[in-house]
């Protein structure tokens, strides 16, 4: 992203230097606590995506709602981007979708969150908490804003960048700043039924897909575009992190049942094994608290 923007009056030209942030940490973590931070729906938790793959997606609480992707950016991608620009053969977006350009330098973290959170609230049954950020933002918003227009009001938003940078101090991988500066955030958004491509360094947004395709299930489409769209480009797939923005209210546990006791001892055994706990959590949710279920899941 430029670190300037440049202006011309008088036959001279005025360069007015761009903020620039530390980078957000991909963390389910870190992101959900900021997410509460900026007052969005408290039914929505983030948990992170460890494969592509079909025991992975099961672990996954449904309905997912939205989908973070940081990837390493490159010449491959950027290759792609450009036929795909020339090519335009995507479906124009839904009405009233809310994107924003990335003024700020590794401010793309922050970005995702916004249009989840935002677009979520706007075209979904997401709420704001009273006298949030998310709550100020969305009520200073006004429709026919253009995405340089968001841009500015974010970059010149003290609030959310004092926000960001405690999420960011709480990051657990803060001291590795240096090794992600190539990395990129963006975010898949559940809009109207169709997958829409959130990404602050794009002119608008874009649809990738339709949820009609894929049973109605968001995360399924998502993955799809995912693994066609980035990873099968990139050739460093490796460094590719996804997290999954869920709706885990009442209604969704009654639907589904209670959620399956997960014992100590089953726990243990799984982090015994070298499994991080979260992940090992999720395995064991998913496997209905058996151990040994849960350890093929995280085997693969």
């Amino acid at each position: 992203m430029a670190e300037a923007a440049t202006s011309e009056a008088a036959g001279l030209t005025k360069v007015k230097k761009r903020k620039r942030w530390m980078p957000l940490e991909s963390n389910p973590k870190v992101v959900g606590k900021y997410l509460t931070k900026l007052g969005f729906d408290s039914q929505y938790e983030v948990h992170e995506l460890l494969s592509l793959e079909p025991w992975a997606l099961q672990m996954i609480p449904r309905p997912t709602r939205a989908v973070f992707l940081l990837f390493p950016q490159g010449k491959e991608l950027a290759a792609a981007e450009e036929t795909e620009r020339l090519a335009v053969t995507t479906a124009s977006p839904p009405p009233g979708v809310l994107h924003m350009k990335q003024l700020i330098g590794n401010a793309c973290g922050t970005i995702a969150v916004v249009h989840a959170m935002a677009n979520l609230c706007k075209h979904s049954d997401a709420s704001a908490a009273e006298g949030s950020w998310l709550e100020r933002f969305l009520v200073n918003y006004k429709e026919g804003m253009t995405s340089e227009d968001l841009g500015t009001m974010l970059e010149e938003d003290v609030a959310i960048e004092a926000a960001h940078t405690e999420a960011e101090r709480e990051s657990e991988a803060s001291s590795g700043h240096a090794t992600n500066k190539d990395l990129h955030f963006i975010v898949f958004v559940c809009i109207d039924g169709l997958v829409v491509e959130l990404d602050g360094c794009k002119d608008k947004p874009v649809v990738r897909g339709n949820l009609g395709d894929h049973g109605g299930d968001f995360l399924t489409a998502t993955v799809k575009v995912i693994r066609e769209r980035y990873m099968n480009v990139s050739p460093d797939p490796m460094r590719f992190n996804m997290m999954a923005l869920c709706k885990v209210g009442v209604e969704e546990l009654m639907a589904s049942g209670a959620a399956p006791l997960i014992s100590e001892e089953a726990l243990a055994q799984l982090m015994a094994l070298g499994f991080d706990a979260d992940a090992a959590k999720s395995a064991l949710e998913a496997a209905g608290g058996n151990a040994e279920e849960a350890a093929n899941f995280l085997l693969g």
